[in-house]
């Protein structure tokens, strides 16, 4: 035999939220505890998820900058590496045309 969605096995094993939500709290003081207990359970639920949601992205744009940090820092080094190979080069063609003009033996780096 199947129960419907709505039915209620015991009546007295129900909780004073879901008390509140049939309608079958009697007393208002207890009514009234119970709903701000609940609402504070709500809170606490939500300001962790936010808490958990803020440092999830903290950690993404953390990650991202750390990233575009080292992205960076790879593109100076190549720039540097390549502005010091072109100098080197332009140094080593000045003495070779400087030498072969001169007859001279070219200066050992």
């Amino acid at each position: 035999k199947l129960l419907g969605a709505g039915s209620c096995t015991s009546g007295s094993s129900t909780s004073s939220s879901s008390r509140i939500l049939n309608g079958k709290e009697e007393d208002p003081r207890r009514k009234a505890e119970t709903a701000s207990l609940v609402a504070r359970r709500l809170t606490r639920t939500n300001l962790q998820y936010e808490a958990s949601s803020s440092a999830q992205e903290r950690l993404v744009a953390n990650d991202r900058s750390s990233r575009q940090i080292h992205s960076d820092e790879r593109k100076e080094k190549k720039r540097r590496r390549k502005q010091r190979v072109a100098a080197l080069l332009a140094k080593y063609q000045a003495d070779f045309l400087a030498s072969s003009d001169d007859g001279a033996s070219s200066s050992q780096p």
